[in-house]
């Protein structure tokens, strides 16, 4: 059999990765003897294995570049994902806790005594600002009026809240003001919202400092009554306190 060229190229792969046996390898070296065209085909195998590109440190940092800016900005997302979830678990314990409160147990932060609290810091607002149509909206009326013995229906409801408006308003336009409001606090007890706000009124004369008691009701404000906020007795306080309930009670019969 005549060994060709096209053998010798078959095997010359092998003869360059040193897989062939030292019989094969003696017989294509001894064809390569004869063979120019054999010899510079082995050269270039040999010059690919032997010499690998050589990238320097300027190449090697433009072609890392674009892999840099896709590593920067999966670091961002990775981050804004974290915090994201972080946040979303957050407000699911804290949904979790407002609920068995509010269903369970009854005590403590609710769902109804955050929302009772940020309403009854607006309503103190709206009266600050003499705006007590505004703040009535934010009250619960039962329609049940001290001289009303009628089932309440949305007539009586508007009569009491026009009522609650009017009182209000012939209240403070006779030397009375509500100057500030602080100490908003509302809380869950055995299934019932309680809240007080202490609020200062003032006349020509002096300040009062009195405190608001109110409840949730279905999803509003429910004014309670007023009282003095202090142990010692101020019988000019009282008196105030006590105009001051008979006006901003909503007649809630509890």
């Amino acid at each position: 059999m005549k060994i060709t060229c096209n053998i010798i190229n078959d095997l010359l792969p092998l003869y360059v990765d040193h897989l062939c046996s030292q019989d094969t390898a003696a017989f294509i070296e001894e064809h390569l003897q004869s063979c120019d065209q054999c010899k510079h085909l082995l050269e270039m195998f040999q010059t690919e294995i032997k010499s690998p590109a050589v990238i320097d440190e300027t190449t090697f940092a433009q072609a890392k570049k674009p892999f840099a800016v896709i590593a920067k900005k999966n670091k961002k997302y990775t981050i804004l994902v974290s915090i994201v979830t972080a946040i979303i678990v957050s407000l699911t314990v804290l949904l979790l806790f407002l609920s068995y409160n509010e269903w369970i147990s009854g005590e403590g932060p609710t769902f109804t005594s955050i929302s009772s609290k940020i309403k009854a810091e607006k309503a103190m607002r709206f009266l600050i600002s003499e705006e007590y149509d505004k703040a009535a909206d934010l009250f619960y009326f039962s329609g049940i009026l001290p001289e009303n013995n009628d089932l309440p229906n949305q007539e009586s409801i508007s009569k009491e809240k026009s009522l609650f408006i009017r009182n209000m308003t012939d209240f403070f336009s006779h030397g009375f003001k509500l100057v500030r409001y602080n100490n908003v606090e509302f809380k869950a007890d055995d299934g019932f919202v309680v809240g007080k706000a202490d609020i200062l009124i003032q006349d020509e004369s002096r300040t009062y400092d009195l405190m608001l008691t109110m409840s949730g009701q279905n999803g509003q404000l429910c004014p309670m009554y007023v009282t003095v906020n202090s142990t010692t007795e101020d019988v000019d306080a009282e008196k105030i306190a006590q105009k001051l309930s008979n006006i901003i009670c909503t007649y809630y019969p509890g």
